[in-house]
């Protein structure tokens, strides 16, 4: 059907800005290039990340009006790869691809999946989202996480509470 060539159409799109995000994040943009939340992710969210790994969850300091949902998943990442710069070299690219299927998923089911394409192709051509792909920092990690509230908010049209609770978990995530 056509809908579901497009949805594949929409996946591999999306598939492909995260395998060219995540190469030049590992590859060509060392850590600590530029960007002011980078300074951010070395002064408070790299040290408190260490702290919840040694088992000092109380003792975190800076999550200033973010919450720690953060931490815990660069706490998460640390453990897979070792290492917690390259882990938060990680998560900007990979939660910019959920975020990218979450705008088509959104999209998609309001209007149609050609508008769910359009505006993804729209987003990866925005300068500020792809800086904030492959920059070690916060935003599209909570990107993903709004964006994943939006769309619980939209399924809970068809099974109420199970998608109420996803959405209400997600947004106080974040």
């Amino acid at each position: 059907t056509p809908t579901k060539s497009l949805d594949i159409l929409a996946y591999i799109l999306i598939l492909i800005y995260f395998l060219l995000i995540a190469t030049y994040s590992h590859r060509y943009y060392p850590v600590g290039q530029y960007m002011n939340v980078e300074h951010d992710f070395y002064n408070w969210y790299a040290p408190d990340t260490k702290k919840i790994l040694n088992g000092n969850i109380f003792d975190i300091e800076f999550y200033d009006i973010k919450g720690i949902g953060y931490h815990f998943v660069l706490a998460l990442f640390t453990l897979l790869t070792d290492d917690i710069f390259k882990a938060g070299k990680i998560i900007s690219p990979v939660f910019s691809g959920i975020s990218l299927f979450l705008i088509y998923k959104i999209f998609s089911h309001l209007f149609n999946p050609l508008t769910g394409i359009l505006i993804i192709l729209g987003t990866m051509a925005n300068n500020f989202f792809i800086i904030s792909s492959y920059t070690v920092g916060t935003d599209m990690f909570f990107l993903s996480l709004i964006l994943g509230a939006i769309n619980s908010l939209y399924l809970s049209k068809r099974t109420k509470i199970y998608w109420l609770s996803i959405s209400g978990f997600l947004s106080g995530y974040a």
